[in-house]
């Protein structure tokens, strides 16, 4: 009878069907049924009512279904179930009550179900504070409950140990915890004393200690306020994970509905908006005096004092708004407020749901932040570039140092704020555009309770504590309020402030000459340009000639442009980590240094001799040509059996490399050269370049790329060989869950080889 237009059913209208066992009447448009619709049907197994238009469950509905084991009610309108609404089903085994309007259950209405074993209720509107704790109780046969509400799992499962509920759970909480790890626990905590008492000690230390700079002390003070608010905030939640560590669901619709949840989420917010707008505030200020300092007064300190008020007052505005009660940031369905959202009161947008008040959420964490991000951004682009090009000048450069080294010390700060709200800003996009699946919420977690608040820890050590005038300050308190104690007060500072003196003037010297692991000046003789090598205008390749006590030797020399320091110095540190001994495979390096060390001569006019603030690195010298020259000049005719020569060698220097947990990170037929070889083979790979090379343990990048140079020399080669073209598809489909590791590629490529010889000689 299912799919009908049955708009009512009379009474003992199956009286006669006694031995009746499956009556299904889905989708009809029944609005209500009552107990006298089945008198008769003593014997019937399945009843199915779904997808019709009921309301609600009267009491004893279904009293006289004594053998009824399945009953479905899904895809509704029921709103309630009345107490003992079904009495009578005593051997009811499966229930099916999902896609209704139900908002609440009472304490009884499953009371009599003793043998039900599986409950669906999931898509309903059910509000955690509308359902009692113990209303699965007496559901003792309960094997399988399914819910949209994380908290009325938590509430079954108490009251039936062995239930399996399903349920979407909870970014940051389990039943038992609020902070659902150990890991989450930790770092709020050690985030949290840090904030409170790192910020803490700054402000004292400002208030106490007068700074030169009266306008930029200032600022930095109320940044330290507002990063001191945010420990605040993560020592109250670190506090109540604590204090209800074991039995967090019993109290977790009070406390998402409590003022102090509120309080918490609103201090969140203030912290956050006010750093941002003092860092904004800082930044303009840094612009003014680098960029503009001959053109606009820079802000005074009463003009300062006005705008952190201004700031001040918009972030209270902001934060504390969603505390009014308005009915915008109300949840009606759910009974919970703006920052009830989450079990850490934080109104962050990580989902393609739609909570209440999430426009105001993306206007001020999204739009707001971007903008002032954006904005101090462009604001420290100008001044590195202003301080470039006049540092040069003599009317403006002393003061455009001094401005650019406090810009520089304070762009970190800054810097560590851009890297803390641009995964918040765009992960945020990217959940309203529905373009961000993150089922298990690790990304949220881990953004809320780390990311957002990590900048409030950190800055009073990048601001304050790190500073040389801070910690001379401190150094001089430290020594005149124990020097005494320490048996040698005057002569004990001498020694202190001249260790010191000492020890600055050693690191400057130290920084001077960190580029060259040689004291003596090199004379070298220029021959030509080394061909086999990629190079391009800001990074080249020298045969040289030095004479050492009569003993001439030939050397290659990679040199880099000032704009390619970065890649020298990775190049250099790369290769300084591994083991110092030679290997055929890998180039090896001899010295480094600055060109002005350098006493260079070349015979020849053609050749460029390196200028002097470039940067040098010298290999034992090695000739060849590069893997891509060889394949253009080998298209299609590559035999394969040389292919296997070359690829062995090229995956053990990997294996080499990755063993010692470093990064080639561009393996690609121009940074592979070849080297003549007397033997068999004809060839012998290196691996070059290193100028992008990283140390760290995940190393799909390359196996991939060595998946793709495979690939490569394989397609040029005259004849077919499957094994191998297995290798580059496991390479290829590397993931970092399931990485192909260089020793696993180097035993597939040799167990083909061997396959390929037994082929051939047979």
């Amino acid at each position: 009878m299912s799919n009908n237009v049955i708009l009512d059913i009379e009474k003992s209208a199956f009286k006669k069907l006694i031995y009746l066992k499956t009556l299904r009447l889905d989708g009809n448009f029944l609005e209500q049924v009552s107990s006298e619709n089945f008198k008769g049907l003593s014997h019937l197994h399945t009843l199915d009512i779904g997808a019709n238009l009921l309301r609600k469950i009267h009491n004893g509905a279904f009293q006289y279904l004594k053998d009824l084991k399945v009953l479905s009610l899904r895809s509704n309108k029921i709103q309630a179930i009345e107490t003992d609404a079904f009495r009578g089903l005593g051997n009811l085994t499966f229930l099916y009550l999902h896609k209704n309007n139900l908002t609440s259950i009472q304490r009884y209405s499953f009371r009599g179900l003793n043998s039900l074993e599986t409950l669906l209720l999931h898509g309903n509107p059910l509000s955690e504070a509308d359902v009692a704790s113990d209303t699965f109780a007496e559901l003792t046969s309960l094997k399988i409950l399914r819910l949209d509400q994380f908290i009325i799992c938590c509430y079954a499962v108490n009251a039936i140990p062995d239930l399996k509920c399903q349920s979407p759970n909870r970014a940051f909480s389990t039943c038992d915890d609020l902070m659902k790890n150990n890991a989450l626990r930790m770092c709020i905590w050690i985030l949290g004393l840090l904030a409170f008492i790192g910020n803490f000690l700054v402000i004292i230390w400002r208030l106490r200690v007068k700074d030169d700079n009266k306008v930029q002390s200032f600022m930095l003070t109320n940044l330290a306020c507002a990063d001191f608010v945010m420990g605040v905030y993560l020592l109250i939640i670190a506090i109540r994970d604590l204090q209800w560590k074991g039995e967090y669901f019993k109290h977790d619709v009070e406390w998402r509905r409590g003022n102090l949840c509120l309080f918490a989420g609103a201090l969140s917010m203030l912290s956050s908006e006010v750093s941002v707008l003092m860092l904004l505030l800082i930044t303009m200020d840094r612009l003014i005096c680098v960029v503009f300092a001959l053109r606009i007064r820079p802000l005074s300190l009463r003009s300062v004092r006005i705008m952190c008020i201004c700031i001040w007052i918009i972030g209270f505005i902001i934060s504390f708004l969603p505390w009014t009660g308005m009915s915008y940031f109300q949840d009606k369905k759910r009974g919970i407020g703006f920052f009830g959202s989450s079990s850490v009161c934080l109104p962050l947008q990580f989902s393609e749901d739609k909570p209440a008040g999430w426009e105001y959420s993306t206007v001020f964490f999204i739009t707001l932040n971007g903008v002032a991000f954006l904005c101090i951004l462009t604001a420290y682009v100008l001044m590195f570039w202003t301080a470039v090009r006049l540092i040069n000048s003599s009317s403006v450069k002393h003061m455009i140092k001094a401005e650019s080294t406090r810009a520089t010390r304070l762009f970190f700060i800054v810097l560590t704020d851009f890297f803390c709200w641009m995964p918040i800003i765009i992960l945020s996009i990217l959940s309203l555009t529905g373009n961000f699946h993150d089922p298990k919420h690790v990304a949220k977690v881990w953004i809320a309770v780390f990311v957002l608040p990590v900048n409030s820890a950190i800055n009073p050590i990048l601001y304050t504590f790190s500073t040389l005038g801070v910690r001379r300050k401190l150094r001089a308190a430290f020594i005149k309020r124990f020097g005494a104690k320490l048996g040698s007060g005057e002569s004990h500072q001498r020694d202190v402030v001249g260790c010191s003196t000492m020890l600055d003037t050693m690191c400057s010297e130290y920084r001077q000459t960190e580029l060259s692991c040689e004291s003596s000046r090199r004379k070298l003789c220029i021959l030509t340009r080394a061909d086999g090598f990629y190079q391009d205008a800001d990074v080249f390749y020298l045969i040289a000639m030095e004479d050492i006590k009569s003993e001439i030797s030939k050397l290659l020399l990679k040199c880099f442009l000032p704009r390619k320091k970065n890649a020298f110095d990775m190049e250099r540190k790369v290769l300084e980590s591994l083991p110092q001994r030679a290997r055929a495979d890998i180039p090896s390096l001899q010295w480094y240094t600055k060109a002005n060390s350098l006493e260079i001569c070349s015979e020849k006019l053609d050749i460029p001799l390196p200028s002097e603030n470039m940067s040098i690195l010298c290999y034992t010298f090695v000739s060849g040509i590069s893997l891509l020259t060889f394949m253009e000049k080998n298209r299609s005719s590559m035999c394969l059996g040389l292919v296997y020569h070359l690829v062995l060698d090229v995956i053990k220097a990997l294996e080499y490399l990755h063993d010692h947990g470093v990064n080639h990170n561009d393996i690609t037929p121009a940074n592979i050269l070849l080297i003549e070889n007397p033997g068999i083979p004809p060839w012998r790979p290196m691996l070059i370049n290193f100028d992008r090379a990283s140390l760290e343990t995940c190393h799909l990048t390359d196996m991939k790329s060595f998946g793709d140079v495979l690939r490569e020399m394989v397609q040029q080669c005259s004849d077919d060989n499957c094994q191998i073209q297995t290798v580059f598809d496991s390479c290829l489909a590397s993931t970092r869950e399931e990485q192909v590791t260089a020793a696993m590629v180097r035993l597939q490529l040799e167990e083909s080889w061997d396959l390929y010889f037994m082929e051939t000689r047979l």
